[in-house]
């Protein structure tokens, strides 16, 4: 195995074959050599990426009265606020009598929500719990989730053919996503 990180730009996949298959390629040695990479040319705008990261600033900074409005159901429910100390991921787990403490974090969670046309079948696809303050941040975890989304569907359209899959589409490989990835 390498020492070093392998930085894969993954910019031009998609472009032409050859391309695909030497990025595909690249993906393939640095799994098996390293483990992981890093990636660049993901087509995620840093402007988004900032704008993501200054509207949770601004929620995270709120009082916590103003927080606690989105609060979450709890339970196995991840959506909404949490507040800090307000979870334990450990009290699930098989701990005999050691008394776990609860985790120092605050946090906001959301996820994929079911299409309106459909049923769900388990809380998985609960709704989002949407803060009132900042009024950007909505849109800001959307629009990167969106982002997050097509990189997915590029990143397993690399592995796919890394790995010599058969072709086939982005919503056969991301079957179970709330949203088909571009």
């Amino acid at each position: 195995m390498s020492d070093a990180i392998p930085v894969i730009d993954i910019g031009h996949y998609g472009t032409d074959s050859a391309r695909s298959a030497a990025i595909a390629a690249e993906t393939d040695r640095a799994c098996r050599e390293t483990g992981f990479f890093l990636i660049t040319g993901h087509q995620v705008p840093g402007h988004d990426i900032s704008t993501l990261f200054e509207e949770t600033r601004r929620f995270f900074r709120l009082p916590d009265e103003q927080k606690l409005k989105s609060r979450g159901p709890g339970g196995h429910i991840a959506r909404g606020y949490t507040p800090f100390l307000g979870e334990t991921l450990a009290a699930g787990a098989e701990s005999g009598t050691v008394t776990h403490a609860p985790d120092a974090k605050e946090m906001l969670d959301f996820g994929p929500e079911h299409p309106e046309d459909t049923v769900a079948e388990n809380d998985f696809f609960a709704p989002d719990i949407w803060p009132e303050q900042p009024p950007g941040l909505s849109p800001a975890i959307r629009l990167y989730t969106r982002h997050m989304l097509s990189l997915a569907g590029t990143l397993l359209r690399i592995f796919a053919q890394a790995s010599a899959f058969p072709k086939r589409s982005s919503s056969t490989l991301t079957a179970g996503t709330s949203a088909p990835c571009a």
